[in-house]
């Protein structure tokens, strides 16, 4: 990812601001070119200035960009065949975490949501009564998209707040002293299904960074109708954003 795509063409000003630097009148009489960085200055003083205002930002998105590309060691993809494929494995990775006392949250389509509670009422695991404590929280995938999706793009704010809320909120619910948390979503599928294969894959990445932070295991379904040739490329950078990729 490139900085200087990202800002383009930049007043000293905005560059001094993130450093704490404000009310200073630079002479625009020259535009720097700094790491690819057009910057509007003229005194060697403000060079100097942009320079350490545009390393200061530099580390802070690198460190940022390197958080939300890493891949964690539990986000894993599956493409299913059919709807039973799809609940028995989907129903098993929730249950895992129920049984040992922790939490799950389940981010499915209607008619997927009905059909998880079916299978999960005959798993080993009371789930009416998770329910009710808020250790298994199941929500509309296209509801909860529509939460952070701001012009066709995963709004970071939006994601992290919406999901910090409900992670802590089903986290308290557990009953084991370091409970695992199990997340499943399919929100993924729902953006490829409108065509958004790169907002699909933005959201793959948040995704990434939310393992992370709280070190919960993730779980993403897409049909297996979806990996056929036309978009092969997309798939491949579907799973490079996982663990583990498998079908059933």
């Amino acid at each position: 990812m490139s900085l200087a795509k990202t800002f383009k063409h930049l007043p000293l000003s905005a560059l001094l601001g993130v450093i704490g630097i404000e009310n200073l009148e630079p002479t625009y009489g020259t535009v720097h070119a700094i790491s690819g960085v057009l910057v509007l200055c003229d005194h060697p003083f403000e060079v100097a200035l942009a320079h350490s205002a545009f390393t200061y930002i530099m580390r802070a998105f690198m460190r940022e960009t390197a958080t939300l590309e890493a891949r964690p060691k539990n986000h894993e993809v599956f493409f299913y065949s059919d709807d039973a494929a799809y609940v028995e494995t989907v129903a098993n990775f929730l249950a895992a975490a129920l049984s040992a006392g922790g939490a799950a949250i389940a981010f499915s389509t209607k008619p997927h949501r009905d059909l998880l509670y079916q299978a999960l009422t005959v798993q080993d695991v009371d789930i009416d009564a998770a329910i009710e404590r808020g250790a298994f929280i199941s929500l509309d995938a296209a509801e909860v998209l529509a939460s952070f999706m701001v012009n066709g793009w995963p709004d970071q704010a939006r994601f992290f707040e919406g999901f910090g809320h409900i992670v802590g909120s089903a986290l308290k619910a557990a009953k084991s002293q370091n409970p695992r948390l199990a997340v499943f979503g399919e929100a993924v599928a729902l953006l490829c299904e409108d065509g958004n294969i790169e907002g699909a894959i933005r959201l793959e990445q948040l995704g990434n960074y939310l393992a992370n932070k709280y070190e919960v295991d993730i779980l993403c379904a897409y049909p297996l109708k979806f990996c056929d040739r036309e978009h092969d490329n997309q798939v491949k950078r579907i799973c490079a954003q996982h663990s583990t990729v498998f079908s059933r």
